[in-house]
């Protein structure tokens, strides 16, 4: 199990404001709804945008695409863009109706890189290894276990060439993807079992448009920083906001 921590957040209420309106930067109880914006014509949903609270510097992007990998840097999830939008954060509604249905992830290896870093499916989406470097690249699954450490799942050998290797994402959970050619290079695969998924761009932004007027517990995870849940209320009339920085210690 992936350890809870707290997620700070700035909440965004923009409907029946004047001028005395404006973000708050404490914490949020988890027992208080968030407020929503000014509803606008044909917009529903939530969508919001988690920043990097710390010094950008301290997250590196990972390694740069050039070849051969020999003295690169290691991948790293969470590269923070030029307005401080952390990326690579899953954001997850899961007590709703699927958006979609499991379909394909492809990882691909590539200049000491796999894409994406870190991805959200549903259970039974269809994993496919894509090998496109001229060198022999064995994808390595673990699962990330509940008592600490990662569990052997597969090992999906893909020379230069060949086609894609196939695998099945059966059940909810963490998978790391690693290659044993080059180990540093990793993608994070978060997979779960029901519910609407996505995660944040370069810029940290989100969207979920999808998601019912209600009130849902929104999970926010992210490989270094653990995982959260937070409460959010989705009016009827318009979309919900929801603003967090990260990491909690800052």
């Amino acid at each position: 199990m992936v350890k809870l921590a707290p997620l700070y957040l700035a909440l965004l209420a923009l409907s029946a404001c004047s001028g005395s309106c404006g973000a708050d930067s404490g914490a949020t109880s988890p027992s208080s709804p968030v407020a929503s914006p000014e509803p606008a014509a044909g917009e529903r949903g939530l969508l919001g945008r988690v920043t990097y609270a710390g010094d950008p510097s301290a997250i590196a992007s990972g390694p740069a695409d050039a070849a051969p990998c020999s003295g690169t840097a290691p991948t790293v999830a969470g590269s923070v863009g030029p307005e401080g939008g952390l990326a690579d954060v899953v954001v997850l509604v899961s007590a709703v109706p699927d958006a979609a249905a499991a379909g394909s992830l492809e990882v691909s290896a590539g200049n000491c890189r796999l894409r994406p870093t870190v991805a959200a499916v549903l259970v039974g989406t269809r994993l496919v290894a894509d090998n496109r470097d001229q060198r022999v690249h064995t994808f390595h699954l673990r699962r990330q276990a509940a008592e600490g450490g990662r569990r052997n799942l597969q090992n999906l050998a893909v020379p230069p060439g060949n086609p894609p290797a196939l695998w099945e994402f059966s059940e909810p959970g963490v998978v790391h993807i690693s290659s044993d050619d080059i180990p540093h290079m990793e993608s994070w695969v978060f997979v779960h079992g029901q519910g609407q998924s996505v995660v944040t761009d370069g810029e940290g932004r989100f969207e979920l448009p999808e998601l019912p007027a209600g009130q849902w517990d929104v999970t926010f995870w992210h490989p270094r920083f653990g995982t959260t849940v937070l409460p959010v209320l989705v009016p009827d009339d318009g979309p919900a906001s929801l603003y967090a920085s990260l990491p909690p210690s800052l």
